[in-house]
């Protein structure tokens, strides 16, 4: 195509996908180009295409051609060779074929000549130049280099093997003029040499940000890229403002005396033309022979397994089967089902927990051929919520696979369909507004705890919102030139891609090479797999089909509590069989108490407290329960139960419509009940009805308004009154925003009631199985183990004659994995192998003997050591850490000897080595000893530094830094809290140079931070130490970060009042609280404690709490009797048979 008024295209920019190096969003270009009246644009990031999709679609709606291409990195000496030389060189698709090698060329940089760079050479550039048009770039290009270092021929020689390369036509030197001297020094003779070459010239502006204002954010998203300071002086900077997407009078301005070079920009743009978007295209799977295609296939294989599943079919089961196929076939998806089929009974046949969530579930062609696992029929899910024949779209199968083995169920495809037809989908991590404050600010040189305090006063989700919303923060920028200069760079970089991640779930299964429809990236790391470089959003466009494969902890639980109960109970358990509804022990002991501590959706505190009210009967209400515990719909929870429990009547919108909220007690609550209704009382087809169902959940009201006569008229043609049909459609519309996909919904529940059901009956190989799956989360592991602790399962210490490397089960106790030992990780297996074959280890030297001293290294047996895996040999941890080099040293010697040949008969070596000498050292300090622990374990394994002060810690906290508590916390809330003191940070006030401290905190259950502020440092500087144990009164401040993409709220007290834990007890408490249970309550044992509270005289009233046995407490102030709070008086008391607790307590009342 030709343009009419066209003056000059950019051919060479940067968008915010040349990773914190261009700043330019895909919309401001676009808009840009509007608004200079540009024919065209083109989009040209460095070495890759990811934001080219987005910019085509953009650039076509807005009415702007786009150009695609990227600019390349060529390694003079090779793409495979480790040299930092390279040079830059834009590439353009002129035609499809172009395109398609474009995507070629950028793949090979990151699969093939990744070095600091993705670089190609001339080799790949010949064989994929055909439909290319490329030009020599900025003074980072081969040709202007070689200018530079004054060798003229090399240039010349360079521009030869590019028109060799791309053809006379499709080659072009680019003049830039930024204002720099290198440019300045190279034009001449770049003009001078494309007459002696015949080559043609086009100018550019390298644009890395949009207008000139943008140049000082983008030099600050540069000091990101490079980790440097804004103040410094040498760091990398571009030298002029002038890197932006200037207006074509800008250009004509700066090169007025060659024309044709601003209309070459213009041909070149005329010239390209791409389409990257086409149809889906699918590999097969191979079918048998005696099928005629992928449909027949199918068919034969639902109708088999509709058979084996429900017997006898019915007209019923028959006809949706038959609706179903027609629908698959139709749309030319059998190829889809059998694909995710195939990985699937893979799995199953490798002993894999798998399963398939979301709305899939209510395909019952998934379900006969053993994709999903629920009965569509029995649960009423509705097939059209899937695969709508009214509203095209791609099948969307979620399949959940055991996170464990996620890894080899896509090495299976990988192996099935070729390593180069699947990858993963790449997304991008971008800089959210509290984290662009946080690291504009550190690039300002604004101190951490500055920096923090900053990033915490923004408190909605863009920094605008958090200026307009936060009057405190509106009032520091005014009064703080440097911090509101740093909220202004930060809004301009916000929401920036920072840099590639890989999606979570999506997989790309490909009918060839991936690049023929999407350029790939490969992360650095060795083994890493390819990913798209198109995201989510833009991938399938090209024609490519997405698999979702899910990784999913809770089937890894399962798994690992299925392969447990049959080594150590002899018992197979098949979950979908063998575990069915109705368990009473499951109801009873789990869900009717809330002890679902890990178990899946059920174990925050507020699930917990619905559960008891519940007190559900049937996968029915666990399915409900889970669609109703979310923002919105929460609000019906009450409801619901008393409806249940029959403490409210139960009212439907219309009679007709008993049948399909009669589950949920009359509460609309799934999106498919939604449809049900637009089905009978509006006479909707469900294609219709999913329709509705999707423009009522996203307030299309123009859609909404239409479909509402069509439901009104339904309604009519069954003599409904008109007023009760609006008002059905009203509350259709209220409750579609909130509805849940009860086909998710109905999956999960099963799965979470099978786990309840191993927690219940297998409580200790479930705990075992559940700490093996959070091996690799600190924390997490550290709240599995005192979930089992709180169930009385006994947790064993880590032992290197005992334990494997995941968690196990030794005589109905927990014994800790090896590899929840820090630095241990592949060591475990070879350790534990050895010992499988040889027997136990007698020693350390037999252990050095015995393993692979490479896969052992001395690191992973001083963390053994420390952990206390070693104990078993009966010698004090320090000599054992002390011995270690020694031990190592003999270990390789003897291997040697044995490697050497020099044995017996009988495989005995004929020369062995005296084992030296030990020297026994005093064992290290208790609370050494406890850190080392917690240093490689990351919790105390042979008890806890506060143990001592548990009474008080108790009695007087408020507040404890478990993650259910640190939740309902409310910001600046006062709170009291005991705990240990682990790490000191110092800094001085920027206001006037006071000392202050920063300090980690720990308490029973979890950790946080103190701060003391200058005048708190000033008064208690002495009790800033590491292991010093405290009682902090303070103000809480809470912090919502992001950790691995898992949101999470850190916690800190602002300290005002402090005092050593060891005085606490005397100086604080005012009464002793003696817990009883009224049942079998006798005179004798009152007489017991009276006594007991008389032998222990002291300053402390008592307070007698009765508990009742319909859950009643009654709290009774003795007269006339104080007792003592020591240690040997509320030991005494807990000793005597009526006393269920004892508490310290500052409070009289």
């Amino acid at each position: 195509m030709s343009f009419e008024h066209s003056e000059f295209v950019h051919l060479h920019t940067h968008s915010e996908y040349s990773f914190l190096d261009g700043a330019i969003r895909i919309d401001d270009l676009v808009q840009k180009a509007a608004e200079q009246k540009a024919p065209a644009t083109a989009l040209t990031d460095h070495g890759g295409l990811f934001g080219a999709l987005e910019f085509y679609k953009k650039s076509m709606n807005a009415g702007i051609k786009p150009i695609l291409g990227f600019e390349a990195y060529v390694a003079p000496r090779g793409r495979k060779e480790r040299s930092k030389d390279r040079y830059h060189l834009i590439l353009l698709a002129e035609s499809n074929k172009g395109w398609e090698n474009i995507m070629k060329l950028s793949s090979v940089g990151y699969t093939e000549g990744f070095y600091y760079k993705p670089r190609i050479d001339y080799e790949v550039l010949r064989e994929y130049s055909e439909g290319i048009i490329a030009t020599s770039a900025c003074i980072g290009g081969e040709i202007a280099q070689g200018i530079l270092r004054g060798e003229r021929e090399t240039a010349l020689n360079s521009i030869d093997t590019y028109l060799d390369i791309f053809g006379a036509d499709n080659f072009f030197i680019e003049l830039q003029d930024h204002g720099m001297d290198d440019e300045h020094i190279v034009m001449e003779q770049l003009i001078d040499m494309a007459g002696e070459k015949g080559v043609p010239l086009i100018v550019a502006n390298d644009a890395h940000y949009l207008t000139k204002e943008d140049a000082d954010p983008h030099d600050v998203l540069l000091c990101m890229q490079t980790n440097a300071r804004y103040t410094e002086e040498n760091r990398f900077r571009f030298p002029t403002e002038e890197f932006y997407v200037k207006d074509p009078e800008e250009m004509r301005e700066l090169f007025p005396d060659i024309p044709e070079a601003m209309t070459n920009t213009v041909r070149i743009a005329e010239r390209c033309s791409v389409d990257p978007f086409h149809k889906p295209k699918l590999p097969s799977t191979g079918i048998p022979e005696s099928y005629s295609d992928e449909g027949a296939y199918l068919k034969d294989l639902a109708y088999t397994g509709a058979e084996q599943i429900y017997g006898e079919l019915t007209p019923t089961i028959e006809e949706r089967l038959d609706f179903e196929l027609d629908i698959i076939i139709s749309m030319g998806f059998p190829g889809y089902f059998l694909i995710v089929r195939d990985f699937l009974l893979w799995a199953d046949k490798h002993g894999i927990m798998r399963g398939c969530r979301g709305s899939a579930a209510g395909s019952l062609v998934g379900r006969c051929i053993g994709i999903t696992n629920v009965d569509p029929l029995k649960y009423d899910l509705i097939f059209e919520r899937f695969l709508n024949p009214e509203r095209i779209s791609m099948p969307d199968v979620d399949a959940d696979i055991a996170d464990s083995e996620r890894g080899r169920v896509i090495q299976y495809c990988v192996d099935k369909y070729g390593s180069e037809a699947v990858s993963q989908i790449i997304n991008f991590g971008r800089m959210k507004a509290k984290n662009a404050v946080k690291d504009v600010a550190r690039v300002m040189g604004i101190p951490p705890t500055d920096s923090q305090m900053l990033s915490n006063m923004v408190s909605e989700s863009t920094i605008s919102e958090s200026i307009d919303k936060n009057g405190e923060l509106k009032d520091l920028l005014q009064k703080n030139s440097l911090y509101d200069k740093v909220f202004a760079y930060a809004q301009k970089l916000e929401g920036l891609a920072r840099q590639p991640g890989m999606h979570a779930g999506g997989v790309i299964i490909a009918p060839g090479d991936i690049p023929q429809w999407s350029p790939v990236y490969k992360q650095a790391a060795e083994g890493t797999m390819p990913m798209t470089q198109f995201d989510m959003g833009f991938v399938e466009d090209t024609g490519l089909i997405k698999m979702d494969i899910l990784g999913l902890r809770t089937l890894s639980v399962i798994q690992e509590t299925v392969n447990l109960i049959k080594d150590f109970h002899g018992v197979e358990i098949d979950i979908w069989n063998d575990i069915v509804d109705g368990d009473e022990k499951t109801y009873a002991e789990i869900f009717h108490t809330g002890e679902t501590v890990e178990i899946f959706q059920f174990e925050s505190p507020g699930m917990r407290k619905h559960l008891k009210k519940l007190r559900a009967t049937s996968i029915e209400d666990l399915i409900a329960m889970t669609s109703l515990f979310r923002p919105g719909p929460m609000e019906n929870i009450d409801s619901f139960i008393r409806r249940k429990h029959g403490k409210e009547k139960i009212e439907y919108p219309h009679p007709m419509l008993k049948s399909i909220l009669d589950v949920t007690y009359g509460i609309i609550v799934y999106q498919e009940q939604v449809m049900r209704i637009a089905q009978q009382m509006g006479q909707f087809t469900l294609g219709q009805a999913d329709i509705l169902r999707k423009a009522m959940g996203k307030k299309k009201l123009d859609v909404m308004e239409e479909m509402k006569k069509d439901f009104l008229k339904g309604a009519e043609n069954q003599k409904i009154d008109l007023k009760k049909a609006e008002a059905v459609w009203d509350l259709m519309a209220k409750f579609a925003k909130y509805g849940f996909n009860k086909a998710h919904a109905c999956v999960y529940a099963h799965v979470s009631y099978q786990a309840a059901y191993l927690k219940a009956h297998y409580p200790c190989e479930y705990m075992a199985a559940v700490m093996t799956s959070r091996l690799g989360d600190q924390k997490k592991f550290v709240s599995a183990t005192e979930e089992a602790r709180r169930l009385g399962i006994e947790v064993l210490p880590p032992n290197i004659n005992v334990s494997t490397p995941n968690c196990s089960v030794q005589n109905g106790k927990i014994s800790i994995g090896l590899r929840a030992i820090a630095n241990v990780g592949k060591a475990s297996t070879a350790i534990v192998e050895e010992r499988e074959k040889r027997g136990g280890y007698q020693d350390l030297f037999d252990l050095c003997c015995r393993v692979n001293l490479h896969d052992v290294s001395k690191k992973a047996l001083e963390s053994l050591v420390w952990a206390g895996a070693m104990d078993c040999f009966g010698e004090h941890r320090s000599t054992l850490c002390n011995t270690i080099s020694i031990a190592v040293d003999y270990g390789k010697k003897q291997q040697e000897e044995s490697a050497s040949g020099q044995t017996n008969l009988f495989g005995e070596s004929t020369a062995a080595l005296p084992v030296p000498a030990v020297q026994h050292l005093d064992e290290w300090e208790h609370f050494d000893l406890l850190n080392k622990e917690k240093e490689v374990m990351n919790f105390y394994v042979s008890g806890h530094p506060l143990e001592h002060f548990k009474d008080e810690i108790r009695g007087f906290s408020t507040m404890d830094f478990s993650e259910e508590t640190v939740a309902r916390l409310r910001h600046k809330q006062s709170v009291l809290a005991g705990g240990v003191i682990t790490g000191v940070k110092k800094f001085n006030s920027r206001k006037d140079g006071s000392p202050m401290a920063f300090m980690s905190f720990e308490d029973l259950v979890g950790e946080g931070e103190l701060f003391f502020p200058p005048k708190m440092y000033e008064l208690h500087s002495h009790l800033c130490n590491a292991e010093e144990m405290v009682l902090v009164r303070g103000t809480v401040e809470k912090e919502h970060v992001q950790e691995d993409s898992v949101d999470k709220i850190k916690c800190k007290i602002v300290a005002n009042k402090v005092m050593p834990l060891d005085e606490a007890r005397t100086a604080i408490t005012k009464a002793v609280r003696i817990h009883i249970t009224t049942s079998g309550l006798e005179r004798t044992h009152l007489e017991e404690i009276l006594e007991t509270c008389k032998k222990h005289g002291g300053g402390c009233i008592v307070l007698i709490h009765l508990h009742t046995g319909d859950g009643n407490e009654y709290v009774i102030r003795t007269k006339n009797l104080l007792v003592s709070s020591s240690r040997t008086c509320c030991a005494a008391l807990r000793k005597l048979a009526a006393v269920d607790d004892v508490v310290l307590s500052q409070r009289t009342k």
